[in-house]
């Protein structure tokens, strides 16, 4: 239980900044998380184990990611040290949010009857016999079982679930999670904004569009009805881009250069110059003239001599925001917003209105809500029949386990895991669309639990850490002798990371296709632990045309059975950025080839190889910890011919096995043995083979040894000897 039972009514900080307790609810308002004055004072008030490092970490926090994940842990604690009737609601905006509870007070099975919420507003009173509107932030917990079905609607800012069911009596059908500010909206031809602003030669606008057409005028003015003079415009046209910069004349207006790419870009007009992404395009001279246009500029058409004009074929415009500066000065900041039934943009500078103007005008549509459905589990939360759609992000917080056991989801908003468990339950789509982003904090835990198939869904994964239990923070508990599965498309590492439990999956076939796959390390680690159940591919982690971006380490660690592997098949896998690092217990597959950094092959027990198709190409590093070669390894490429074969740890010969495995080298490679710390000439050989001497032994070429010390070597019948101060002889 906290210490807010013992505030004031109120405790003003500063004019801005307040703690309320009302009615058992305490409000923070403004952003108080900026405020560390205010975060100690919350320290001293909220008495739990791991408060203050909390607040130290919000406070310290430099970038947006981390400071969001400092406020996910706060809110977390405070959800935990709560009651069933205390809770904060904390703005994470700028602004307090009106707040409802659900109680289930009232007809259950009628979401809009006020008998079933306790509503406060931004100040933290009680509002009577209300119900949660667009502005409000609902929050559903306890024992009671939240219903809003088809025919019922409820419209809200954010939701968040705590320790309720999601069962097949909770109908969710008629529930609309709506932010006051879409992501974007679909700007139809004939539909314009009318921005009231007259460019002039010091003119800048930046738009933040998704292009879909090549016929897109994004803006644009004209004082004559001739085109081609006084005019300042820019947009797709049919060939290419379209830009005018110009009082008088034809020079300075025209179609040039490529069409700018369907996708999302920003587009900057700066002063005549047209840059897309940051990358100049096209540029266009006022040649020192001053001018100010007599029309103001529109968005979406283009403003004719006071008349909206648009191409019979321009296509649908999606809007995210646009920014419209006067000499260096911000005159313009829209976003997509709403206004009652009504959308258009919000002018942040102006804090005002403008709703789309047009003949297309009502025909606006595509409005998307970004908000997030926060899944706050400290028990156990399995949701069966729950559709979600749109482009949420669902949001799983709290200690506990929330499983997916709903296929078909649609969502494209990705999901996010800070703490406890997500579970799969079923392999269709549990996680919102395929290929959607599913990010797993530090601390949590997402688990396959089994739950996937060759026609299951892929996602991509971005992780960091290891886990709830330090068993990994990706990870599946659930038996599986599968290989051909649908899991990972692309994995990002946020941190060092713990790929663990049960194999059978892994970069493989993604929703029934064999694309390849893109694993981006950002210079961290990732160990990956594996179990089967000793028999065929129930230990297997898959690498199936899997390419590395940039350095890292991926170790496999911790052999946990029998039978335990990396399995390198269907398509050649390029790893050659990072360190493999294969660690005692563990087999190889390798079917198709494959290319890493450096090997690290700490084989000391029994498994060895379990295909010997294709070699494992090391282009730098090959470091074997056992005495005997257990792989097959070919030793540089055609465009590493520097390979080093490191030996320095091995204190007995290394074996080369008269059949099975081999080691070869790359045409033309000079290879460099490390032999550690040697100063005495060697009494056995370095290298011995168990039958006839190699072929490839005389192609050898050896580069000096540790610390600049002059190996030299002899070759003899039964093995390679170093020698200190003679030359290389061949026999």
């Amino acid at each position: 239980m906290s210490n807010l039972d013992n505030l004031d009514n109120r405790v003003t900080l500063n004019p801005k900044i307040s703690i309320e307790k009302k009615n058992q609810y305490a409000i923070l308002t403004e952003d108080f998380l900026s405020q560390e004055r205010f975060l100690s004072y919350l320290c001293d008030v909220v008495v739990a184990e791991g408060a203050a490092q909390c607040v130290e970490y919000v406070c310290q926090a430099t970038d947006e990611r981390h400071k969001k994940k400092g406020i996910d842990k706060m809110r977390r604690l405070f959800m935990m040290i709560a009651t069933a009737s205390l809770c904060i609601a904390a703005a994470l905006s700028s602004y307090a949010t009106p707040t409802a509870f659900w109680t289930g007070g009232g007809d259950r099975s009628n979401v809009n009857d006020p008998a079933n919420w306790a509503v406060t507003n931004s100040l933290g009173e009680a509002v009577a016999n209300a119900v949660p509107d667009a502005d409000t932030a609902v929050v559903v917990s306890g024992e009671t079982d939240f219903n809003c079905p088809l025919g019922q609607t409820l419209t809200c800012k954010s939701f968040t679930v705590g320790d309720c069911k999601l069962t097949a009596d909770c109908d969710w059908r008629g529930l609309v999670i709506q932010p006051s500010s879409p992501a974007y909206i679909d700007v139809p031809n004939g539909a314009y904004i009318d921005t009231g602003f007259k460019p002039n030669q010091n003119t800048r606008v930046v738009m933040d569009v998704t292009v879909q057409d090549t016929r897109e005028y994004w803006c644009g003015v004209w004082d004559t009805t001739d085109w081609h003079n006084r005019a300042f415009a820019f947009g797709n046209d049919n060939t290419g881009v379209y830009t005018a910069f110009v009082k008088t004349g034809k020079s300075n207006n025209g179609t040039t250069g490529a069409l700018v790419a369907n996708g999302r870009h920003v587009l900057d007009f700066d002063k005549g110059v047209f840059k897309v992404d940051g990358a100049t395009h096209t540029s266009r001279s006022a040649g020192g003239e001053v001018y100010q246009w007599i029309y103001p500029l529109y968005l979406f058409a283009q403003n004719r001599t006071g008349s909206a004009f648009a191409h019979g074929d321009q296509g649908t415009i999606r809007f995210h925001s646009c920014q419209i500066y006067d000499n260096g000065t911000l005159v313009r900041d829209y976003i997509p917003a709403k206004n009652g039934t009504t959308f258009g943009l919000y002018d942040k500078v102006g804090g005002a209105f403008a709703a789309l103007a047009g003949s297309g005008a009502g025909l606006v549509g595509g409005i998307v809500a970004a908000g997030e459905l926060h899944i706050d589990a400290y028990g156990i939360i399995e949701n069966t029949t729950l559709a979600i759609d749109g482009t949420l992000t669902l949001v799983k917080e709290g200690t506990g386990t929330f499983t997916a056991t709903k296929a078909g989801q649609s969502y494209t908003g990705g999901t996010v895991v800070n703490s406890g468990w997500a579970k799969c339950g079923v392999a269709d789509r549990p996680w919102g669309a395929a290929l959607s982003l599913v990010t797993i904090h530090d601390g949590a835990t997402f688990d396959w639990a089994g739950a996937f198939t060759q026609t299951g869904s892929a996602y991509d994964f971005a992780i960091e850490g290891s886990g709830t239990d330090g068993n990994g923070a990706l990870v599946s508990t659930g038996v599986r002798n599968s290989y051909h599965v649908s899991t990972i498309a692309n994995l990002e590492l946020l941190g060092d990371a713990r790929i663990g439990g049960r194999g059978g999956w892994g970069f493989a076939n993604v929703n029934g296709s064999w694309p390849g796959h893109t694993l981006t390390m950002n210079g961290h680690t990732l160990s990956i632990s594996l179990q089967g159940d000793g028999t065929k591919n129930t230990g297997m982690f898959a690498f199936a045309g899997v390419t590395t971006s940039g350095s890292g380490t991926i170790a496999f660690v911790d052999a946990m059975s029998s039978r335990v592997f990396p399995s390198f098949f269907q398509s050649p896998s390029d790893l050659s950025s990072v360190t493999l690092d294969l660690g005692d217990g563990y087999s190889i597959n390798i079917e198709q080839a494959t290319t890493v950094g450096t090997f690290i092959d700490r084989m000391n027990s029994t498994p060895e190889d379990l295909a010997k198709k294709s070699p494992i190409t090391v282009v730098d590093t090959f470091k074997p910890k056992a005495t005997k070669l257990v792989r097959t390894v070919t030793l540089g490429d055609s465009t590493h011919l520097s390979p080093v074969l490191d030996l320095s740890e091995l204190d007995a010969p290394f074996v080369l096995p008269s059949s099975g495995y081999t080691m070869d080298m790359a045409s033309g490679a000079k290879v460099q043995i490390k032999l550690g710390d040697r100063s005495k000439t060697s009494k056995t050989p370095i290298i011995t083979w168990t039958d006839v001497k190699p072929s490839w032994i005389n192609n050898l070429k050896f580069t000096r040894g540790d610390n600049g010390k002059n190996y030299s070597i002899v070759v003899k019948e039964d093995g390679i000897y170093v020698v200190i101060g003679m030359t290389l002889t061949i026999r």
